[in-house]
Protein backbone atom coordinates (compact mmCIF):
# COMPACT_ATOMS: atom_id res chain seq x y z
CA UNK A 1 0.00 0.00 0.00
CA UNK A 2 2.65 2.52 0.68
CA UNK A 3 4.85 1.26 -2.09
CA UNK A 4 1.30 2.28 -4.35
CA UNK A 5 1.01 5.96 -2.75
CA UNK A 6 4.59 6.92 -2.83
CA UNK A 7 4.53 5.83 -6.81
CA UNK A 8 1.09 7.78 -7.47
CA UNK A 9 2.51 10.87 -5.90
CA UNK A 10 5.87 10.42 -8.08
CA UNK A 11 3.95 10.16 -11.17
CA UNK A 12 2.10 13.21 -9.82
CA UNK A 13 4.97 15.52 -9.05
CA UNK A 14 6.83 14.14 -12.76
CA UNK A 15 3.80 15.61 -14.17
CA UNK A 16 3.59 18.88 -12.77
CA UNK A 17 7.43 19.32 -13.34
CA UNK A 18 6.78 18.33 -16.80
CA UNK A 19 4.11 20.71 -17.68
CA UNK A 20 6.13 23.39 -16.21
CA UNK A 21 8.95 23.25 -17.93
CA UNK A 22 6.28 22.63 -21.35
CA UNK A 23 4.62 25.67 -20.52
CA UNK A 24 7.26 27.93 -18.77
CA UNK A 25 10.24 28.03 -20.79
CA UNK A 26 8.51 29.13 -23.72
CA UNK A 27 6.51 31.90 -21.79
CA UNK A 28 9.68 33.13 -20.71
CA UNK A 29 11.48 33.31 -23.65
CA UNK A 30 8.32 35.25 -25.24
CA UNK A 31 8.13 37.96 -22.02
CA UNK A 32 11.98 38.18 -22.54
CA UNK A 33 11.37 39.00 -26.46
CA UNK A 34 9.28 41.68 -25.19
CA UNK A 35 11.21 43.48 -22.30
CA UNK A 36 14.46 43.30 -24.65
CA UNK A 37 16.62 42.73 -21.81
CA UNK A 38 19.90 43.54 -21.52
CA UNK A 39 20.66 43.53 -17.59
CA UNK A 40 22.59 39.96 -17.87
CA UNK A 41 20.73 36.84 -16.56
CA UNK A 42 19.26 37.91 -13.30
CA UNK A 43 15.89 38.66 -15.15
CA UNK A 44 15.52 35.29 -17.39
CA UNK A 45 16.04 33.59 -14.06
CA UNK A 46 13.66 35.11 -11.97
CA UNK A 47 11.38 35.20 -14.80
CA UNK A 48 11.79 31.51 -15.87
CA UNK A 49 11.30 30.81 -12.28
CA UNK A 50 8.10 32.85 -11.55
CA UNK A 51 6.83 31.09 -14.26
CA UNK A 52 7.71 28.02 -13.25
CA UNK A 53 6.42 27.76 -9.90
CA UNK A 54 3.02 29.55 -10.90
CA UNK A 55 2.68 26.34 -13.74
CA UNK A 56 3.54 23.86 -10.96
CA UNK A 57 0.99 24.86 -8.81
CA UNK A 58 -1.83 25.61 -11.84
CA UNK A 59 -1.23 22.32 -13.08
CA UNK A 60 -1.35 20.05 -10.36
CA UNK A 61 -4.80 21.65 -9.43
CA UNK A 62 -6.35 21.76 -12.90
CA UNK A 63 -5.55 18.17 -13.12
CA UNK A 64 -6.68 17.26 -10.22
CA UNK A 65 -9.98 19.48 -10.43
CA UNK A 66 -10.52 17.32 -13.65
CA UNK A 67 -10.47 13.68 -12.30
CA UNK A 68 -12.29 14.78 -9.41
CA UNK A 69 -15.07 15.88 -11.82
CA UNK A 70 -14.85 12.45 -14.15
CA UNK A 71 -15.31 10.62 -10.51
CA UNK A 72 -18.76 11.27 -9.70
CA UNK A 73 -20.29 10.00 -12.80
CA UNK A 74 -18.34 6.60 -12.86
CA UNK A 75 -19.44 5.90 -9.09
CA UNK A 76 -22.73 6.67 -10.04
CA UNK A 77 -22.75 4.13 -13.16
CA UNK A 78 -21.53 1.82 -10.24
CA UNK A 79 -24.37 2.25 -7.80
CA UNK A 80 -26.63 1.46 -10.63
CA UNK A 81 -25.17 -1.32 -11.94
CA UNK A 82 -24.80 -2.89 -8.60
CA UNK A 83 -28.59 -2.13 -7.50
CA UNK A 84 -29.45 -3.49 -10.58
CA UNK A 85 -27.61 -7.04 -9.54
CA UNK A 86 -24.86 -7.02 -11.97
CA UNK A 87 -21.99 -6.66 -9.84
CA UNK A 88 -19.70 -7.46 -12.45
CA UNK A 89 -20.33 -3.96 -14.24
CA UNK A 90 -20.23 -2.16 -10.95
CA UNK A 91 -16.55 -3.72 -10.36
CA UNK A 92 -15.71 -2.27 -13.36
CA UNK A 93 -16.95 1.29 -13.09
CA UNK A 94 -15.34 1.12 -9.90
CA UNK A 95 -12.19 -0.14 -11.32
CA UNK A 96 -12.10 3.07 -13.42
CA UNK A 97 -12.78 5.54 -10.36
CA UNK A 98 -9.48 3.39 -8.73
CA UNK A 99 -7.62 3.83 -11.77
CA UNK A 100 -8.54 7.41 -11.55
CA UNK A 101 -6.98 8.05 -8.06
CA UNK A 102 -4.14 5.57 -8.90
CA UNK A 103 -3.65 8.02 -11.86
CA UNK A 104 -0.62 11.13 -12.12
CA UNK A 105 -3.76 13.99 -12.28
CA UNK A 106 -4.82 13.19 -8.51
CA UNK A 107 -2.44 15.18 -5.82
CA UNK A 108 -1.70 12.83 -2.89
CA UNK A 109 -3.63 15.14 -0.38
CA UNK A 110 -7.11 14.39 -2.36
CA UNK A 111 -6.24 10.53 -3.22
CA UNK A 112 -5.98 10.54 0.63
CA UNK A 113 -9.44 12.09 1.43
CA UNK A 114 -11.13 10.53 -1.57
CA UNK A 115 -10.13 6.88 -1.78
CA UNK A 116 -11.41 5.05 1.35
CA UNK A 117 -14.79 6.23 0.73
CA UNK A 118 -14.21 4.39 -3.02
CA UNK A 119 -12.61 1.95 -1.40
CA UNK A 120 -15.25 0.93 0.95
CA UNK A 121 -17.83 0.68 -1.45
CA UNK A 122 -15.55 -1.74 -3.69
CA UNK A 123 -15.24 -4.23 -0.22
CA UNK A 124 -18.88 -4.04 0.25
CA UNK A 125 -19.76 -5.20 -3.15
CA UNK A 126 -17.22 -7.98 -2.46
CA UNK A 127 -18.91 -8.54 0.34
CA UNK A 128 -22.22 -9.14 -0.86
CA UNK A 129 -20.91 -11.61 -3.38
CA UNK A 130 -22.06 -15.43 -2.48
CA UNK A 131 -18.54 -16.77 -4.29
CA UNK A 132 -15.86 -14.63 -3.68
CA UNK A 133 -12.89 -15.12 -5.75
CA UNK A 134 -9.18 -14.40 -5.09
CA UNK A 135 -9.16 -11.11 -6.18
CA UNK A 136 -12.26 -10.51 -4.00
CA UNK A 137 -10.08 -12.07 -0.84
CA UNK A 138 -7.36 -10.20 -1.34
CA UNK A 139 -8.91 -6.91 -2.15
CA UNK A 140 -11.19 -7.64 1.30
CA UNK A 141 -7.82 -8.42 3.46
CA UNK A 142 -5.74 -5.17 1.82
CA UNK A 143 -8.77 -3.32 3.16
CA UNK A 144 -9.14 -5.12 6.74
CA UNK A 145 -5.26 -4.41 7.09
CA UNK A 146 -5.86 -0.88 6.29
CA UNK A 147 -8.79 -0.43 8.59
CA UNK A 148 -9.53 -3.47 10.22
CA UNK A 149 -12.12 -1.01 12.80
CA UNK A 150 -14.83 -1.85 9.93
CA UNK A 151 -16.89 -4.07 11.95
CA UNK A 152 -19.17 -5.23 9.36
CA UNK A 153 -16.39 -6.23 7.43
CA UNK A 154 -14.39 -7.63 9.90
CA UNK A 155 -17.58 -9.91 10.51
CA UNK A 156 -18.04 -10.75 6.49
CA UNK A 157 -14.14 -12.08 6.08
CA UNK A 158 -14.20 -14.09 9.13
CA UNK A 159 -17.23 -15.67 8.69
CA UNK A 160 -16.23 -16.13 4.63
CA UNK A 161 -13.20 -17.86 6.12
CA UNK A 162 -14.72 -20.26 8.37
CA UNK A 163 -16.81 -21.26 5.35
CA UNK A 164 -13.57 -21.90 3.70
CA UNK A 165 -12.11 -23.92 5.99
CA UNK A 166 -10.51 -21.86 8.38
CA UNK A 167 -7.27 -19.49 8.71
CA UNK A 168 -4.34 -19.75 6.57
CA UNK A 169 -1.12 -19.08 8.04
CA UNK A 170 -1.04 -15.55 6.42
CA UNK A 171 -4.46 -15.30 7.85
CA UNK A 172 -3.55 -15.58 11.63
CA UNK A 173 -2.17 -12.35 12.27
CA UNK A 174 -4.74 -10.43 10.49
CA UNK A 175 -7.55 -12.28 12.38
CA UNK A 176 -5.92 -11.91 15.82
CA UNK A 177 -5.93 -7.83 14.64
CA UNK A 178 -9.41 -7.89 14.46
CA UNK A 179 -9.99 -9.73 17.28
CA UNK A 180 -8.03 -7.43 19.47
CA UNK A 181 -10.12 -4.06 17.52
CA UNK A 182 -13.38 -5.49 17.91
CA UNK A 183 -12.93 -7.46 22.05
CA UNK A 184 -16.72 -6.39 22.71
CA UNK A 185 -18.22 -7.45 19.36
CA UNK A 186 -19.44 -11.11 20.42
CA UNK A 187 -20.12 -11.98 16.97
CA UNK A 188 -16.48 -11.37 15.96
CA UNK A 189 -15.31 -12.98 18.94
CA UNK A 190 -17.48 -16.17 18.62
CA UNK A 191 -16.74 -16.50 14.60
CA UNK A 192 -12.77 -16.06 15.95
CA UNK A 193 -12.74 -18.53 18.06
CA UNK A 194 -14.50 -21.49 16.11
CA UNK A 195 -11.44 -20.02 13.71
CA UNK A 196 -9.19 -20.88 16.24
CA UNK A 197 -10.58 -24.26 17.62
CA UNK A 198 -10.30 -25.23 14.19
CA UNK A 199 -6.99 -24.76 13.71
CA UNK A 200 -6.29 -26.28 17.74
CA UNK A 201 -4.59 -23.12 19.19
CA UNK A 202 -4.02 -22.35 22.78
CA UNK A 203 -1.46 -19.73 22.79
CA UNK A 204 -2.70 -16.39 24.90
CA UNK A 205 -4.63 -14.74 21.79
CA UNK A 206 -6.52 -17.63 21.30
CA UNK A 207 -7.18 -18.26 24.96
CA UNK A 208 -8.33 -14.80 25.58
CA UNK A 209 -10.60 -15.38 22.66
CA UNK A 210 -12.25 -18.53 23.75
CA UNK A 211 -13.13 -16.63 27.13
CA UNK A 212 -14.68 -13.87 25.53
CA UNK A 213 -17.14 -16.00 23.55
CA UNK A 214 -17.72 -18.82 26.15
CA UNK A 215 -18.52 -15.82 28.42
CA UNK A 216 -20.82 -14.07 26.02
CA UNK A 217 -24.76 -15.12 26.09
CA UNK A 218 -24.51 -16.29 22.60
CA UNK A 219 -23.07 -19.38 23.66
CA UNK A 220 -23.08 -20.59 26.97
CA UNK A 221 -24.78 -23.44 25.72
CA UNK A 222 -22.57 -24.07 22.19
CA UNK A 223 -21.17 -27.10 21.35
CA UNK A 224 -17.70 -25.42 21.11
CA UNK A 225 -17.32 -25.80 25.09
CA UNK A 226 -17.30 -29.77 24.42
CA UNK A 227 -14.50 -29.28 21.64
CA UNK A 228 -12.64 -26.81 23.47
CA UNK A 229 -12.79 -28.67 26.87
CA UNK A 230 -11.48 -31.84 24.82
CA UNK A 231 -8.52 -29.55 23.20
CA UNK A 232 -8.29 -28.86 26.95
CA UNK A 233 -8.38 -32.05 28.11
CA UNK A 234 -6.06 -33.51 25.16
CA UNK A 235 -3.02 -30.84 26.53
CA UNK A 236 -3.89 -31.81 29.82
CA UNK A 237 -4.90 -28.12 31.18
CA UNK A 238 -5.98 -27.35 34.15
CA UNK A 239 -6.18 -24.12 35.06
CA UNK A 240 -8.41 -20.74 35.00
CA UNK A 241 -8.48 -20.78 31.67
CA UNK A 242 -9.88 -24.29 31.54
CA UNK A 243 -12.61 -24.41 34.45
CA UNK A 244 -15.15 -22.28 32.72
CA UNK A 245 -14.99 -24.53 30.00
CA UNK A 246 -15.25 -27.93 31.12
CA UNK A 247 -18.48 -26.46 33.92
CA UNK A 248 -19.77 -25.88 30.38
CA UNK A 249 -19.40 -28.58 28.50
CA UNK A 250 -20.29 -30.63 31.88
CA UNK A 251 -23.70 -29.04 31.42
CA UNK A 252 -24.24 -31.05 28.00
CA UNK A 253 -21.90 -34.06 28.81
CA UNK A 254 -22.42 -34.88 32.64
CA UNK A 255 -20.56 -38.36 32.44
CA UNK A 256 -17.83 -37.44 30.39
CA UNK A 257 -15.67 -39.20 32.68
CA UNK A 258 -11.74 -37.39 31.23
CA UNK A 259 -13.89 -34.44 31.41
CA UNK A 260 -14.89 -35.01 34.85
CA UNK A 261 -10.83 -36.29 35.78
CA UNK A 262 -10.39 -32.52 33.95
CA UNK A 263 -12.45 -30.62 36.78
CA UNK A 264 -11.11 -32.74 39.39
CA UNK A 265 -7.21 -31.60 38.27
CA UNK A 266 -8.70 -28.05 38.56
CA UNK A 267 -9.57 -28.45 42.18
CA UNK A 268 -6.26 -29.94 42.69
CA UNK A 269 -4.19 -27.18 41.00
CA UNK A 270 -5.92 -24.17 41.01
CA UNK A 271 -5.08 -21.65 44.23
CA UNK A 272 -8.60 -20.73 45.46
CA UNK A 273 -9.66 -17.03 45.60
CA UNK A 274 -12.59 -14.89 45.75
CA UNK A 275 -12.52 -14.32 42.32
CA UNK A 276 -12.42 -18.12 41.23
CA UNK A 277 -14.73 -19.24 44.41
CA UNK A 278 -18.62 -18.99 42.80
CA UNK A 279 -16.43 -21.54 39.65
CA UNK A 280 -14.38 -23.65 42.40
CA UNK A 281 -17.96 -23.93 44.27
CA UNK A 282 -19.63 -25.00 40.77
CA UNK A 283 -16.93 -27.74 40.38
CA UNK A 284 -17.68 -29.49 43.46
CA UNK A 285 -21.16 -29.90 43.09
CA UNK A 286 -20.40 -31.85 39.38
CA UNK A 287 -18.20 -34.20 41.07
CA UNK A 288 -20.23 -34.39 44.30
CA UNK A 289 -18.34 -37.40 46.93
CA UNK A 290 -15.46 -38.35 45.32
Amino acid sequence: MRRIVAIQSLKHIAFRIWAAVALSVPLSLWLLSLLDNASGLTTPLLVLAVSFILFFMASGWLATQLALQLIPPVLHEAGVWERNGDPDRAEKAYRKALALYDSFLISPGDRRRGLPSLVSRMVRLYAAQTDKDAVADQFMEHYLTRYPTDQEIAESWLQTREYQGGLTPQHQDLAARIGETHAANMTIQTTLARLYLLAKRTDFPALQTYRRAMASPLSPSSAMAVDLSALFIREGRSDEWALPVYLQAAAQQPSWEELRCGIAACLRWILPSERNADLLARARKILGRL
